[in-house]
């Protein structure tokens, strides 16, 4: 009859909407097992930048230091060289000064 075979379809569908929801289900839960696994990574990855950050910055801190006593090394040879050339010259003046009363 009419019915029973309307009833049959609508349970065949019924059975085919409870399957592809179920499906769905299982792929959400599957999609969402993915996401939190992406998420896992995603922090790490996170954790691993921030540590390479802090290497860096201390790298960086490490060549400042490094610059300014170079820096300050320099400053120390060239007052030292400033200071020699200045004895060297006040020795050549006593030197002559010395020839000069030794000549007179």
């Amino acid at each position: 009859s009419q019915f029973m075979e309307n009833n049959q379809s609508l349970v065949v569908n019924h059975t085919n909407i409870t399957s592809s929801t179920l499906e769905t289900i299982v792929d959400a839960k599957s999609l969402t097992s993915s996401l939190q696994e992406e998420a896992k990574v995603a922090k790490e990855n996170d954790k691993t930048i921030l540590t390479h950050l802090d290497e860096t910055k201390s790298v960086f801190t490490e060549i400042q230091t490094a610059v300014q006593d170079h820096n300050g090394n320099v400053d120390n040879f060239v007052a030292t060289t400033v200071q020699h050339l200045q004895e060297s010259e006040d020795l050549e003046t006593d030197d002559t000064k010395l020839r000069e009363s030794l000549n007179s």
